[in-house]
Order: C-alpha cells, then sequence, then structure tokens
C-alpha cells in the first residue's frame, strides 16, 4: 500500500517501532497525504478516511537497500532467458516488499562486456526506472568497472541528472 492512494488514515492496532524506541509497543501510525504525521500509543486516534489494521503485527520502519542486485535474476532468470524489463521489475518488487524493503537501489554493472552487465542494459534500466510509478521506490546503483573508459560523459550526465544515485 502506498500512503498517496488516499488522502489520510492511520495503521493501528499492531506494535509499532517508534522513533528513537528499542523494540515495538502497541501504538498506531497516522500519514496525511504522502507524510506520516503522527507516530503515537494510539489512544489518540480519532476516526481517519482509511483505517489499517494491524493487529497482531507489527509496524516497521521500511528498509534501505544500497546494494540491490537480486534483480538481475528477475531479469535473467538463467542463462539465455531475457524477461521483459517491466515484468522483471514487477518480480522484483514483489520480493523487495516480500522482505520489508520500500527503497532499493538497483547495483547494475556497468561494464564492456556485454549482455545483462552492459552499458546497453543500464540504459534500458535507466529507461525504464523514468516510466516508474509504483511501490518501492527503486533508484540505480551503478557498479561503474575502471576499465570501460568509453562514454564517460553520459555516465556524468546520468550522475548530474539524477538518473544514477549510487555509484
Amino acid at each position: 500500500m502506498t500512503f498517496t492512494d488516499v488522502s489520510g488514515g492511520a495503521v493501528v492496532g499492531g506494535d509499532v517501532l517508534a522513533p528513537g524506541a528499542d523494540r515495538p509497543t502497541p501504538g498506531a501510525v497516522v500519514w496525511s497525504g504522502s507524510t506520516i504525521s503522527t507516530v503515537s500509543d494510539g489512544a489518540d486516534i480519532t476516526p481517519t478516511s482509511r483505517l489499517v489494521d494491524a493487529t497482531d503485527a507489527w509496524v516497521l520502519p521500511g528498509i534501505v537497500d544500497l546494494h540491490g542486485d537480486a534483480f538481475e535474476r528477475s531479469l535473467m532468470p538463467r542463462a539465455g532467458v531475457r524477461v521483459d524489463l517491466d515484468v522483471a521489475f514487477a518480480d522484483n518488487d514483489v520480493q523487495l516488499l516480500a522482505a520489508g524493503i520500500t527503497t532499493s537501489f538497483l547495483a547494475a554493472t556497468d561494464s564492456w562486456e556485454p549482455g545483462l552487465r552492459s552499458r546497453a542494459t543500464v540504459r534500458e534500466l535507466i529507461a525504464a526506472l523514468r516510466r516508474r510509478r509504483r511501490t518501492p521506490r527503486v533508484e540505480l546503483h551503478v557498479r561503474h568497472e575502471r576499465c570501460n573508459t568509453e562514454d564517460a560523459d553520459e555516465l556524468e550526465e546520468w550522475i548530474r541528472t539524477g538518473a544514477v544515485g549510487l555509484l
């Protein structure tokens, strides 16, 4: 669920890991638009436009994966088999969210070699990420190989424009 799906709401009934806490305790998380506005013990929650019942569950912050290369398995599940990029992203999204990862930096290799770890694949990833409009948040971490000396200006442009979030 993305917080932008509704104007406001609250996750109630679960154990919440609040900022600064060392363990989850009974509580609630209230959001408005795309912003979490309150993390509390839940006693002050008034009816909102959307209530999410988290009874018997933990409500935790999302995990940030700074070097996720598991997406390569979604894109190429075995040698010689390449899956459509949007389908591969959908598969990867399910795996990320199931693991509690809400922000992922896809670690893509920018190499001189052809195929999955080529500059052409990085270009495809950038184009696909520009089209993305869904959860989880996915950014690009480029593992640039030093021996790949061609097209340095293209890599610099990607960094300047924010297409590459981590190098």
